[in-house]
Formats: structure tokens, sequence, C-alpha cells
């Protein structure tokens, strides 16, 4: 499933600065990513039923997805090679059945949209067929006048056909949302990801806080 993080219900993420040395930043990620990959096997565990995957990355980074029923989670740890370098962890979660309700309500307001102008193009060519084809009047429409006629039946078609789309989609969405609110297991999946979230922001307290901790000096 495409991830873009755009339809997710529960988000994070932090990034923290590294010395500017690239063996620093290889270490850093690897350190983090090897917490992480310990930290989501504990709280994903394929013992109570969740499907884990990771993906290799650049620069020793990893993304890691969970799924169960209709519950869909990610993390990454990725390293950026800029001045100074840093470390990355970003997530999301979200539920599958509302992530593809708004992906085929967007598609449902696009094709309502192009028939709506595709109608108001057809009515533009019955009423000129029947005004200038048919009857042949003796003052026929002018050129701008069919421009503007022509405008206003693609505009209008397009604007009646977004309208009606859009209501379609949204009871579309309202329904999949309310049958996601009622799902006990994904309710409960989403809030052990909030917890496992948490965890990770306090992580980059922990690496901030162990790098301003300076070495004990003994005033002679």
């Amino acid at each position: 499933m495409p991830w873009d993080g755009e339809h997710d219900s529960a988000r994070f993420g932090w990034a923290i600065a590294c010395s500017d040395q690239a063996e620093s930043l290889q270490a850093e990620v690897g350190e983090l990513r090897k917490w992480v990959e310990q930290t989501w096997a504990a709280y994903f565990p394929a013992t109570l039923g969740y499907e884990v995957d990771a993906v290799e990355a650049d620069d020793l980074g990893i993304h890691l997805y969970a799924s169960r029923g209709d519950f869909r989670a990610r993390v990454a740890v990725e390293g950026e090679a800029t001045s100074p370098p840093c470390v990355r962890v970003f997530g999301g979660a979200r539920s599958r059945s509302i992530w593809v309700a708004e992906r085929e309500a967007a598609e449902l307001v696009k094709r309502s949209r192009a028939l709506g102008a595709t109608f108001g193009l057809l009515v533009f060519l019955s009423v000129c067929f029947l005004v200038v084809g048919k009857r042949e009047p003796f003052f026929p429409l002018s050129g701008m006048l069919m421009v503007l006629t022509l405008l206003f039946s693609l505009v209008t078609g397009g604007g009646v056909g977004t309208w009606c789309g859009e209501r379609v989609a949204e009871r579309r969405c309202r329904r999949a949302r309310d049958e996601a609110e009622s799902d006990e297991g994904l309710q409960s999946d989403l809030k052990r990801f909030k917890a496992l979230a948490r965890l990770f922001v306090q992580q980059r307290d922990v690496i901030a806080s162990r790098r301003r901790r300076q070495p004990f000096r003994h005033e002679a």
C-alpha cells in the first residue's frame, strides 16, 4: 500500500543533528536503528497477529511496517548527510479502510467533474445544432457568444458534477470513519501506536540530554 503520510490519523517526527563526521552519522543511525527495531518488535509481536515488514533505506536507515486487520503503521529511521548531518525518526498509523475510502472519494470527485463537463459540452453542442444547424436562422450566433456559451456550459457542468461527486464521496468517507471508530481492535492498535510514538519522542530527549552532559571536572 503506498504511504505518503497524508491520511495518517496518528503521526510524529523529529530530527537531531550529529557531528560533522560521516562516521558519527553512521554510528548514530546504526545505534538508533537497532533500538527502534527492538522496540517495534516488542510492541507489535507476531504472537499477537501482527505482520511486520522491513525495507532498507539509504545511509543504514530502515522503514518498518506493521499491520493487523484494518490497522497499518510505519516508522522510519534515516540519516541525512546535510551540514551538519542529522538523524530523522518519523512515522504514522492509519486505518486502511479510511485510506481506501478517501482515495476512492478523490477519484470519484475527479470523474464526476469530468462527466459534468462532458454533459455541459453535449448540451452546448445540442443547442448549437438546434439553433444554428437545424433552424438556420437569419441571425446566427456570433463567434464570441458561442465561446461564452461553451465556457458557461463547461464550467456549470463541471461544477454540478463536482458538487454531486463530493456529496457521494462525503457519505462514503463518513461511513468508513464510523466503522473505524466502532472497530475496537483498530482503536486498540492506534492507542498502542500512540504510546510507542511517545516513547520514540522521549528517545530524542534522551539523546539530546546525553549530548549536553559534560564530563565531571575536579578543580585542583
